[in-house]
């Protein structure tokens, strides 16, 4: 279930942990819960938090592997992706905020002989693959999300191009946080 209401209270990165583990973490070498062409898996997962104990405020990359949070950048930039949707102000008080991503013209390239625009195509599946997971994994742990699509491209893309790098394109993001009662 979709959940726009939820509380600025922090959470703590062992929940967030066991979140993306559960929802996009590899269950064997090299396979995941969840499907993607060719098993590519193109997608990346990144959290950008501002409220979860024991991570400093900043982007951290998912390690699928490793099942770990690695920082890539630092400061609070919730603000400024909640700001580059198109209505969803009120994100930039979630503990955490999921960016799926990922580079689309490395995806064309890799299935150029599937025609054009098909390795976009498989990004956007895959993207909404992971969402589910980390729909349902959220509402077993107690936690709430909904998929932000809905994006000022230009502005996301200044917002996020020197948190994830230039070559990938964000395809929505997941505010993480305990539902307001």
């Amino acid at each position: 279930m979709s959940t726009r209401s939820l509380s600025a209270a922090p959470m703590s990165s062992t929940l967030l942990v066991r979140l993306l583990t559960a929802a996009v973490g590899e269950r064997a070498v090299g396979e995941r819960g969840y499907p993607s062409a060719h098993a590519r898996y193109p997608v990346d997962v990144f959290a950008v938090v501002g409220g979860v104990d024991d991570l400093h405020a900043g982007v951290h990359f998912f390690d699928n592997a490793e099942h770990s949070l690695h920082p890539t950048a630092y400061g609070d930039h919730r603000r400024a992706l909640a700001q580059a949707t198109l209505d969803a102000g009120w994100a930039e008080l979630c503990p955490a905020l999921l960016v799926l991503a990922a580079d689309l013209d490395a995806a064309n390239r890799y299935f150029g002989t599937q025609g054009p625009g098909r390795g976009a195509r498989y990004c956007w599946i895959e993207a909404g693959a992971i969402a589910q997971n980390v729909h349902l994994c959220a509402t077993t742990l107690g936690l709430g999300t909904v998929f932000l699509g809905g994006t000022d491209d230009a502005a996301m893309r200044a917002a996020t191009e020197p948190l994830i790098g230039g070559t990938r394109s964000v395809l929505g993001l997941m505010p993480i946080g305990v539902p307001d009662d």
